[in-house]
């Protein structure tokens, strides 16, 4: 028996809490922030990954490295 919303007991929301995370760590450290602009980088993180579907990136990305390949 699980407690009810719990995201600890949901993979779907682990893994998403995960990409957010390391979205936002990657952020910081690549813009050499202070960590108490966290909070807005998560806002930023959360937008980006709502926005960008699976399906786009990977077309991206393939895309990337079709082009990648050529030169």
């Amino acid at each position: 028996m699980t407690a009810p919303y719990t995201p600890q007991h949901n993979r779907l929301v682990e893994r998403k809490n995960m990409t957010l995370l390391d979205m936002v760590n990657a952020m910081l450290l690549n813009a050499n922030l202070s960590n108490n602009l966290w909070g807005e980088t998560l806002f930023t993180a959360c937008h980006i990954h709502n926005r960008v579907s699976f399906k786009q990136l990977m077309f991206l990305l393939m895309k990337h490295e079709i082009v990648e390949n050529q030169i």
